[in-house]
């Protein structure tokens, strides 16, 4: 069935203002993307708020002076952390305990949507992550930072669409389990899980 415009509609305008539109969101999503590359440190004010509100219930109290927040960018090995973390996606967050990497979140940009298709703890750090819920924290910190840019949805592909075997086999809780847990819906046409954020 033809949907019928109102008579008097400037098909030719209305298709330049959409072209424009999409121009504006393409420029803002780049700009964002660069800016990502440019900020390494996430303020301390929001990596404060976002330990403070992820800090499990018997840690409340947890000295988060040692914990920060960073940016790394690039596929493959870290630039920055050399062989301890290797990415999946070419946006990460990165946790940080004395300026060592303790656990990631990976992500790239989708038409609308942030696909987040990797969550990692670095390995023998598990006593620095066990006081928090380190994987919805930053989970949680990358769809704020999507919705800060105005990008619509992320997404997270589940354990079984995952690459990496030991993943599809012991995934489920890092991945599934936490974007439920972050309000997450499991959409069964894309297989993935989705958010809307604005």
């Amino acid at each position: 069935m033809r949907r019928m415009l109102p008579i008097g509609i400037d098909i030719e305008h209305e298709i330049n203002v959409l072209a424009l539109k999409a121009s504006i969101c393409r420029k803002k999503i780049s700009t964002a993307l660069d800016e990502f590359l440019l900020e390494q440190d996430l303020a301390l004010e929001q990596t404060v708020a976002l330990l403070t509100k992820f800090k499990k219930q018997t840690a409340q109290n947890l000295d988060i002076a040692p914990y920060k927040i960073t940016r790394d960018a690039g596929l493959a090995y870290s630039w920055r952390f050399g062989n301890q973390m290797f990415y999946d996606a070419p946006y990460t967050f990165v946790l940080c305990h004395n300026n060592l990497p303790i656990s990631s979140i990976s992500f790239e940009f989708e038409p609308g949507a942030v696909l987040v298709s990797q969550i990692q703890g670095v390995a023998g750090q598990k006593e620095k992550l066990a006081p928090l819920k380190s994987q919805r924290m930053l989970l949680t910190l990358v769809c704020d930072w999507a919705q800060e840019n105005e990008i619509p949805k992320a997404r997270v592909l589940p354990h079984h669409k995952n690459k990496w075997q030991k993943v599809k086999e012991h995934g489920k809780t890092t991945y599934d389990v936490t974007a439920i847990r972050c309000g997450f819906e499991y959409d069964k046409q894309i297989e993935m899980y989705v958010k809307k954020l604005l």
